[in-house]
C-alpha cells in the first residue's frame, strides 16, 4: 500500500513509494533492466492516479513521474517506459533521467471510466516501435519510436481487452 518488496537472496528490502501516502497497483518489468515501472495509486489525492512510479531495484531508489494525465497503458523495454495518456498520446519516459523524452500523437483523447473492466486503450513497446490498440473502433497500430511515424492501422475482428508483446526486436 506504501511502496515495493524486493526479495534478493532471502533477504527483504522495503522501497517507499515516490509520493507520500501513495501506494502501488501494478508493476511493469523488461528482462534487460532493473527498473520496474509502478502505477501510483492513492484514496486521499486524486492528482496520484496521472503519475507513475520508477524503483531502481540497483540503487533501491524511487522516483515519480507525473504525466499531467490519467492513463491506461503501461509498457517497458529498451531502457525505457511508455505510458498511453487519455490525452491520445504515447509518453516515452528515459528510466535513467525519469524525464518524458517523447509524446506520440496516437488517437483522439478518451476518458477512464468507473468500471475497471471497460475496454481501455493499451500500449506494448519493443524494439523502436509502440502498439497501440483502441478499443472504440477496434484497431491495432504500429508507431515508430523516435518519429512518431504510423507505420500501419488494423481493424480487428472483436474489441481488444488487453496485449502483451513477444519477442520484438
Amino acid at each position: 500500500s506504501d511502496g515495493v518488496l524486493v526479495v534478493e537472496g532471502g533477504e527483504g528490502d522495503k522501497l517507499d513509494a515516490p509520493v507520500d501516502g501513495a501506494g502501488t497497483r501494478a508493476l511493469f518489468g523488461a528482462h534487460d533492466s532493473d527498473v520496474l515501472v509502478g502505477n501510483l495509486t492513492s484514496e486521499s489525492d486524486d492528482s496520484v492516479a496521472e503519475q507513475i512510479a520508477l524503483y531502481d531495484l540497483d540503487s533501491r531508489s524511487a522516483t515519480a513521474v507525473d504525466l499531467g494525465v490519467e492513463f491506461s497503458g503501461v509498457a517497458r523495454a529498451d531502457d525505457q517506459s511508455a505510458v498511453l495518456g487519455t490525452d491520445g498520446s504515447v509518453h516515452v519516459i528515459d528510466d535513467a533521467t525519469g524525464k518524458v523524452v517523447e509524446e506520440i500523437a496516437v488517437m483522439e483523447p478518451w476518458e477512464m471510466t468507473d468500471d475497471y473492466t471497460d475496454p481501455k486503450p493499451q500500449v506494448a513497446i519493443g524494439g523502436g516501435f509502440a502498439w497501440v490498440t483502441d478499443p472504440r473502433d477496434s484497431s491495432i497500430a504500429l508507431f515508430e519510436l523516435g518519429t512518431g511515424e504510423e507505420r500501419t492501422r488494423a481493424t480487428l475482428a472483436d474489441v481488444p481487452t488487453s496485449m502483451m508483446l513477444v519477442n520484438a526486436s
